[in-house]
């Protein structure tokens, strides 16, 4: 199982980057069934919130637990797409 540390510049843009991936899941109905899973997955947790640091500046750092191999992949394209400034898989 694969830990996801995805860095945001600020709570407020965690929270949008996340309202932007419940927006990608409510447009994919159609979409493969592991792509919905893992976006479900994602929106389903509660991260734990570190202090971060992302090109010298102050950030935060959610930490999502729980994902496959596909899962993670799946998820941090999502999240970079919405807005995430890094996304580490551990």
């Amino acid at each position: 199982m694969f830990l996801l540390k995805v860095l945001f510049p600020s709570a407020d843009a965690m929270q949008m980057a996340l309202s932007k991936v419940r927006e990608q899941l409510a447009e994919l109905q159609d979409a493969p069934l592991e792509l919905q899973s893992a976006l479900q997955l994602l929106l389903s947790e509660n991260p734990r919130m570190e202090a971060a640091e992302f090109a010298e500046k102050p950030a935060i750092a959610a930490v999502y637990g729980g994902f496959d191999p596909q899962a993670a992949a799946i998820a941090e394209a999502a999240l970079l797409e919405a807005g995430a400034l890094e996304v580490v898989q551990e």
